[in-house]
């Protein structure tokens, strides 16, 4: 009985121990979790990413790090996912301003957490000066935490008179796309600026972009972009360009839905984050769900999908983590509008992987410069939105990976290159060129030249369907050079399928329209008629017994069975194929 007493009290003792010790580690998450981050009671639960999760335009796994602290309008309160970067390199690109504080912290804890120097559960990390950087968190052996501002990553600046200094200080540029670099501030009269290259003054850009020339003098005080576009290795662009009025400096836009367990009555605010642009925090978005962009919490100025005033809602695709992106331009009265993975950032690295893929795995170059050399009587507009653009490639890359094999060779073997002028960028060779361009005056979308075998996109108004529409007329210019050789007219073919007299750019006989012309569009020519029958064919997403635009419409029926035994007859690729993407149905 005595030693039975003397066992018990033993395990009393050791439950008590146990109990202190739970509570003391209990009190210390307490306190990790009030100081890392404070409650928000109205703020939706957010969703823990999965460290499988990938990057859609990388294809890397996400990090598992996240930034907080005291930056981008949170207070230890909203995580910033890193990217790898590296084999155990993480990296993410910020505007901070001086005096802010963070740490470095995996997803899922805050009990792993790196501080200044990279020490672990160290103190935070104090931001020294307003501007870009880039959060570096690495593990050579032990971890390093950087800091490292913007111009050490961005070779070009702006110095001068401007901002407050006095030919002393550097403000980094932020280059947007390849070769063109912006920033935008607030400058006055008289103020003199240039720009140089890596803070050295072997290489500078003054007025009308002279290599070494005069300071650029502002004439007039206002907010402007400052633009720097190098069309050489000796030759550049600089622009002064007023900020438009229609630039919102401080945010009353927000994002409204059926999202995140609310029915269109709760607003999530937009964030100002330079240049005119505003965005969400993360958006945790089921598939099916709709959501608009508004100002002031009113439906007074609210826009929806493409950035249309009172346009519809955005439709969620499917189950993921999204941010909304809105973008002012200067001289457009309708915002860009977007709704975005949330692992949408460094636009500009992007754009510039999906390019160097896609020209690696086919036969195409890309250009996002409108200067560029090509046939055309139409004007373009420069600089597109660099988001817009990153979506306009990999909507290229999707549909480049469903054609045929080889195909794309095939569709320029034979045609003939324009002579090539000395110096130009434009490498010959059996490459289809695309332009990517902020708008084409009077055209929507786009133009093709069948000649040198180029098809120019227009970024405001681009949208996915435009990509098979121009496609066709390469796919045309291909087959009219092949028939013609062999003594017929595809042209006078197609043309037979209709009615006479059916095309009329007027549309004035609609009575034709159902049976034999799948859009208004397509009653223009006979080239607009075969990109739109070819494009209605591979957007289609039902089988085509049950599409409205087809069945019960001989006319159509009969062109869409002449568009697809004429491309098997002069396409190889397509015949080795059971069935082609725009034959699906």
């Amino acid at each position: 009985m005595r030693k039975c007493r003397s066992w018990i009290s033993i395990c009393l003792v050791f439950a008590l121990l146990l109990t202190m010790f739970a509570g003391v580690a209990r009190a210390d998450q307490i306190a990790v979790d009030a100081y890392s981050a404070p409650a928000v009671s109205e703020a939706p639960a957010a969703q823990t990413a999965s460290v499988e999760e990938k990057d859609p335009f990388t294809a890397s796994k996400a990090s598992p790090w996240c930034v907080y602290g005291t930056m981008n309008g949170s207070n230890w309160d909203k995580g910033l996912p890193m990217v790898e970067v590296g084999d155990e390199v993480y990296e993410i690109s910020l505007v901070l301003n001086a005096g802010e504080e963070l740490k470095v912290h995996r997803r899922d804890s805050w009990e792993t957490n790196y501080g200044a120097f990279g020490v672990f559960q160290g103190s935070n990390l104090i931001v020294p000066e307003t501007g870009r950087y880039t959060v570096r968190l690495s593990f050579p052996d032990e971890a390093e935490l950087e800091l490292i501002p913007a111009w050490k990553n961005s070779c070009w600046s702006i110095i001068g008179t401007v901002d407050g200094t006095n030919w002393d200080t550097d403000l980094p540029m932020e280059e947007v796309a390849d070769g063109y670099y912006t920033l935008e501030l607030d400058l006055f009269a008289g103020e003199e600026l240039k720009v140089r290259k890596d803070r050295s003054w072997e290489m500078s850009f003054g007025a009308d972009g002279e290599l070494g020339g005069e300071n650029l003098v502002v004439s007039e005080s206002g907010r402007y972009m400052i633009r720097l576009l190098l069309t050489g290795k000796e030759s550049a662009s600089l622009q002064l360009v007023p900020v438009s009025s229609s630039f919102e400096q401080t945010s009353g836009w927000s994002v409204i839905g059926n999202i995140l367990g609310t029915n269109w009555n709760r607003d999530f605010p937009l964030h100002p984050v330079g240049e005119g642009r505003f965005e969400s925090d993360k958006l945790s978005l089921h598939a099916g769900e709709e959501l608009k962009v508004r100002k002031d919490g009113s439906w007074t100025v609210n826009y929806g999908l493409d950035g249309y005033a009172d346009g519809d809602n955005f439709k969620v695709a499917r189950d993921g983590d999204y941010y909304m992106l809105l973008a002012f331009h200067e001289g457009y009265g309708e915002p860009a509008v977007q709704l975005l993975p949330v692992s949408f950032s460094q636009v500009a690295g992007k754009i510039r992987e999906v390019k160097a893929r896609l020209e690696e795995k086919y036969p195409v170059r890309f250009y996002i410069d409108p200067t560029q050399p090509y046939a055309s009587d139409y004007e373009c507009v420069a600089h597109p939105e660099p988001i817009t653009v990153c979506r306009m490639l990999l909507d290229l890359e999707e549909f480049f990976d469903a054609l045929p094999p080889g195909f794309l060779t095939e569709l320029h073997d034979g045609v003939p290159s324009a002579p090539e002028e000395e110096g130009s960028r434009i490498v010959p060779g059996g490459r289809l060129r695309f332009y990517l361009v902020q708008e084409i005056i009077g055209s929507a979308a786009a133009l093709t030249n069948m000649y040198r075998m180029t098809v120019c996109f227009g970024a405001k108004e681009f949208s996915t369907e435009h990509i098979p529409h121009e496609f066709m007329h390469l796919i045309d210019a291909r087959i009219l050079k092949t028939l013609s050789a062999a003594g017929r007219n595809w042209d006078k073919e197609w043309e037979a399928l209709s009615p006479n007299h059916a095309y009329d750019e007027n549309y004035s006989n609609r009575s034709v329209i159902a049976d034999y012309f799948v859009t208004d569009y397509a009653r223009s020519e006979v080239a607009e008629d075969k990109a739109e029958t070819f494009m209605t064919l591979w957007m289609s997403s039902e089988p085509l017994s049950k599409a409205s635009w087809y069945k019960g419409h001989s006319g159509i029926q009969a062109k869409v069975a002449c568009l697809i035994r004429v491309i098997r007859e002069v396409f190889p690729s397509v015949r080795a194929t059971t069935r082609a993407p725009w034959e699906k149905h």
